[in-house]
């Protein structure tokens, strides 16, 4: 996309881009002063929030159309203009530069000029994009360096920024970075993933592992370097450590309420445990009597099987001898000492 259309987009309401979470910054019924309107997107959504919007926009047919959102167009040069000059004295409570000032040839020179045009309590909201997005890292180890459309590298686009780069920039113009957010974009997601995939998966791996690796942009809140500006730090700081404690202490809570649930589940695993190995003992103490008893059995099996065999080899006898001895005499003296032999057994 060419043309004033490639400045074009919608903001959900409801959405986590970059545009909101300016917007949040903003607030609303503020009177603002808006660096580089493009067609004015950003323009009508801090209308809509109750703002009163001056805006300042170098291309003509651009300024035009985001004018109808404006209290006041300026078309103007942001690398040339006299703030202070243009805006006769005028003063705003939030100075918006969204993606606009690594389109500038001397970023830092416009925000020292914005200092003169900032209510002394007044903030800069800034959204950033983020040269050290790994997307772009791969695309440099790939040896490329491809402008594109839109985007990290957008045509457009005359200087680039880290974290710290910005940090020292609004330091070195007389700003006080209060507030840091980020729109985060992975790099598969972004128009460079091509280099992205292209490196090896350790390289990758690598890449993914550091922090700012997949931030797309950075939002950045500012306010003027003095004694009100220092202030307004100190405040931000007390609110971010208050706000660390209070998570901290939820964490806590979450973490001991786990502790008193785990050793709760713990409490009640050992008496199932003592209850089965209570369990386990009874069953040990009745199998070992069962095998006694079947080892008593077994004897008793044993000895009459051996009784039943003497009896066999006698009966064998009686018959080969049956010549000397009546057949039922004999049977008779056999049948006394099996009976002598199972009364004895049965009296024991």
């Amino acid at each position: 996309m060419t043309g004033p259309h490639r400045y074009d987009y919608a903001i959900d309401p409801n959405g986590e881009s970059t545009a909101n979470k300016v917007l949040r910054r903003v607030g609303r019924n503020r009177r603002v002063l808006e660096l580089g309107t493009a067609l004015g997107v950003m323009t009508r959504a801090m209308k809509e929030q109750g703002c009163s919007v001056t805006g300042i926009e170098i291309d003509p047919a651009l300024a035009e159309e985001a004018s109808r959102h404006c209290e006041r167009m300026i078309v103007a040069d942001l690398d040339q203009i006299d703030l202070a000059d243009a805006l006769g004295g005028a003063r705003f409570e939030v100075i918006v530069a969204a993606d606009v000032l690594e389109h500038l040839r001397d970023p830092r020179g416009i925000l020292e000029k914005a200092r003169a045009v900032i209510e002394p309590d007044g903030l800069a909201v800034l959204s950033i994009p983020n040269v050290a997005h790994a997307s772009i890292v791969a695309s440099l180890l790939c040896g490329r360096f491809d402008y594109c459309e839109k985007g990290l590298l957008d045509r457009t686009h005359l200087r680039f920024f880290t974290r710290s780069g910005i940090e020292d920039m609004l330091l070195a113009a007389g700003w006080l970075p209060i507030a840091w957010e980020t729109h985060r974009v992975p790099p598969l997601e972004t128009e460079l993933a091509g280099h992205w995939l292209a490196q090896p998966p350790h390289i990758r791996g690598h890449l993914a592992m550091q922090p700012e690796a997949d931030v797309y942009q950075f939002i950045v809140t500012a306010a003027p370097a003095g004694e009100t500006g220092w202030q307004v730090l100190l405040r931000s700081r007390t609110h971010e450590l208050e706000e660390g404690l209070h998570a901290t202490q939820a964490e806590l809570e979450r973490r001991n309420r786990e502790h008193e649930a785990t050793v709760a589940d713990l409490r009640e695993h050992q008496k199932a445990f003592a209850e089965a190995r209570n369990w386990i003992g009874r069953l040990q103490e009745e199998l070992d009597e069962t095998k006694k008893a079947l080892g008593d059995k077994q004897t008793e099996l044993e000895k009459a099987v051996s009784e039943c065999a003497s009896l066999a080899g006698e009966l064998e006898a009686l018959r080969r001898s049956s010549s000397e001895m009546p057949l039922l005499a004999r049977l008779g003296a056999v049948a006394h000492r099996l009976l002598d032999r199972i009364s004895g057994r049965t009296s024991k």
